[in-house]
């Protein structure tokens, strides 16, 4: 076991997070992030920069195919372009899919628990609140979203910690932590 600085205690994974409920918790809600494929600002971001470099790329094969005598030169100088294009669209989005499908949640009277791929993670209600006071939820239209906790750093930047992320039953979620902090 493991603790963090931010109120996080580490604990060896676990087959099914059901099972790292101890004795005299009471599992309220559990599950993992929705399935499917959705897009957030952070991935539009990577699909337009991706765009602006594939653009470049373009022009160059059109550049190319119109001035046959220095084709090998200009096609070795759009590979990187190409390259780079593709990571930022492709890998980003593979990496955020695998990551999302990976992860399981659970929510007690007493704590949160994520289990990540390597890690269980625990965090008390009463320690996280302390450390990250404002609670926040993010609902889509057809009822999923996400919630995280934030609090100010400096004047104009705040920290986030991802508590539940893409999930099915935000509202419900968001209302049961909400009964855990009036409960406190």
């Amino acid at each position: 076991m493991r603790i963090s600085t931010n109120g996080e205690v580490q604990l060896p994974p676990v087959k099914d997070i059901r099972q790292a409920v101890q004795p005299g918790e009471q599992l309220l809600w559990w599950g993992q992030p929705e399935k499917g494929f959705r897009l957030n600002k952070t991935d539009w971001l990577f699909l337009i920069l991706s765009a602006g470099l594939l653009i470049p790329c373009v022009c160059i094969f059109v550049l190319a195919v119109a001035l046959p005598d220095i084709r090998v030169f200009i096609l070795l100088f759009s590979i990187p372009y190409l390259f780079t294009g593709l990571c930022f669209s492709v890998v980003h989005l593979f990496f955020k899919f695998r990551r999302l499908s990976k992860l399981h949640y659970a929510l007690t009277d007493q704590r949160i628990l994520i289990q990540k791929p390597k890690r269980l993670e625990a965090y008390s209600i009463h320690d996280l609140l302390q450390k990250y006071p404002i609670l926040e939820v993010k609902v889509r239209r057809d009822g999923s979203g996400t919630i995280w906790a934030r609090r100010w750093v400096l004047r104009h930047r705040y920290r986030i910690q991802i508590l539940f992320e893409e999930i099915q039953d935000v509202e419900r979620v968001h209302k049961l932590i909400e009964e855990q902090i009036a409960n406190i």
